[in-house]
């Protein structure tokens, strides 16, 4: 509880309200929707969090892209409205602009392209019962390719402090010859 739960009702502002609460579906490889994993976004002014829940023993592994449909008033009628990842968290689809979504239950931080987001959705893999809270998705820019080839050299798996590995990669001439 002191780990996980607690750091979260800090922030339950976040969790609460309805505004701009999102429930999505996650589908499996095969095109499916799995029932059984359940994954909703919220904000809170420039505050974000997306939640990702396996609520079943088996592991879970899919995509989540798109939301489930929502009756929402538009002009005056009611639609049943569908809203992709980057809708419902308000990001941006550049190419040349990446995400740092920050885990706050295993205390890792994940980079994720605007682009794949926008195109493919959060790829996710849980074990039974893993839960993930991703916070933050601070926006960084990739001016020269280099967040482009940590990406890639991290492989969709969370490091400790992406800034920092960041730096540690644009700055590779200088610091290995040292090592």
């Amino acid at each position: 509880h002191k780990r996980e739960i607690f750091p979260l009702m800090r922030l339950r502002h976040l969790f609460s309200g309805v505004e701009h609460f999102v429930l999505y579906d996650c589908f499996t490889s095969s095109g499916y929707v799995n029932e059984d994993v359940f994954a909703y976004s919220n904000q809170c002014g420039s505050e974000k969090a997306l939640v990702v829940y396996n609520n079943r023993y088996e592991r879970a592994e899919g995509w989540v892209k798109t939301s489930v449909a929502m009756n929402l008033e538009i002009d005056g009628s009611r639609r049943l409205v569908q809203k992709d990842l980057c809708n419902g968290l308000s990001l941006r689809r550049d190419d040349n602009c990446f995400y740092i979504l920050k885990d706050a239950v295993h205390r890792l931080e994940y980079l994720r392209s605007a682009r794949q987001l926008s195109e493919a959705g959060l790829k996710v893999a849980l074990d039974g019962f893993q839960l993930h809270v991703f916070l933050g998705f601070d926006e960084l820019y990739d001016p020269d390719g280099s967040l482009c080839e940590l990406e890639r050299r991290l492989a969709g798996g969370g490091i400790a402090d992406v800034r920092l590995a960041y730096q540690e990669l644009r700055l590779a001439d200088i610091v290995l010859p040292l090592k």
